[in-house]
């Protein structure tokens, strides 16, 4: 396996960028029920389907943190932390092994 997060967990279009809040309420499963474009309900997300699956220990996460000097904006959405270590919403909800009760507001 190499290493993922929830910037394929998109909808429609699927290159379409999923905010940082978004994807810690797709894979807590605070939007399972959700629209999710042309692909119907959002479900649990990739990492909790990952997670849950016996073939699969671990999960390895694109990327923790870095400088993102091109400013890409899937690069940021997926960030866990900032650069002093606090939590964005997609870390909260890892750190909170995926609890359904996660805050994944962007504050």
């Amino acid at each position: 396996m190499t290493e993922t997060n929830c910037n394929g967990d998109t909808g429609w279009p699927p290159t379409a960028a999923v905010t940082g809040p978004e994807q810690c309420a797709r894979i807590t499963g605070q939007r399972a029920d959700a629209p999710c474009g042309n692909y119907g309900k959002c479900g649990v997300g990739s990492i909790a389907a990952m997670e849950s699956m016996p073939t699969i220990a671990r999960v390895s996460w694109w990327n923790t943190w870095q400088d993102n000097a091109g400013g890409d904006v899937k690069t940021a959405n997926a960030m866990l932390v900032d650069a002093t270590g606090t939590l964005f919403p997609p870390g909260r909800a890892v750190a909170n092994m995926l609890a359904p009760t996660t805050d994944c507001t962007m504050g």
